[in-house]
């Protein structure tokens, strides 16, 4: 996954639809019919995993870290850091993330890359976990044209700030939300914690990454 393989289809004068392109080597996994293992570490470089650039063991999550990249470019137009630095590297493979500039992107957009951009591997949410961060509650209801009156850009802290264009492709794949800049995402938290849910371990990841657990909950299964 890079921002280059992802195209915009305009399905009417409102709506548009994601599109990944260029699957090139990628397979279908599993045990079934025309589905396979995983296959060899390939891909542009840029936009690889630690795990793969360093040659450790690898899973889907290495996708999670290209989306975080690629979302990261399309709030900022550029990318979070220069991950052929050699000095970014060595922080690579010290387990560390190598210095970003946020700039004016808000506290539930950058909680989302921060969790996608997780160095190491059993830290970064699973993919079908990551469908539960609060950045995606009212994308369906955006694509639909029912998105709810004062929600605003994901992408930005302050919706008056036009100086990363990039964010309005951002907004029209449908990332919108309530303004949660000054609180995370408290409308998340609707279920019991009796019964954990993904829902309840996407809550429990975001708390972590705000430094907020609660020291009643356990840790997630990764």
């Amino acid at each position: 996954l890079k921002p280059m393989n992802l195209l915009l289809l305009n399905q009417d004068a409102t709506t548009r639809r994601l599109k990944v392109a260029d699957f090139n080597s990628a397979t279908r996994l599993g045990r079934e019919i025309g589905c396979s293992g995983m296959l060899s570490a390939r891909g542009t470089q840029l936009y690889a995993a630690p795990e793969l650039r360093f040659g450790l063991e690898w899973n889907e999550r290495v996708d999670v870290w290209a989306c975080g990249l690629c979302i990261f470019f399309m709030a900022r137009a550029q990318q979070p850091f220069n991950s052929a630095s050699r000095q970014n590297a060595r922080l690579l493979q010290q387990g560390r993330l190598p210095p970003v500039d946020w700039g004016v992107m808000s506290k539930p957009l950058i909680n989302l890359v921060r969790q996608c951009l997780a160095v190491q591997m059993r830290d970064r949410p699973s993919p079908i976990e990551l469908l539960e961060h609060c950045v995606f509650l009212d994308s369906e209801r955006t694509a639909r044209g029912t998105a709810a009156e004062g929600t605003c850009i994901a992408g930005v802290a302050n919706s008056s700030v036009g100086s990363y264009p990039a964010v309005t492709s951002l907004a029209s794949c449908g990332l919108l939300i309530h303004d949660f800049n000054n609180r995370y995402c408290s409308g998340m938290r609707r279920q019991s914690w009796h019964q954990p849910t993904m829902q309840d371990i996407a809550v429990r990841r975001y708390m972590h990454f705000e430094g907020r657990v609660h020291s009643q909950l356990q840790a997630w299964t990764s």
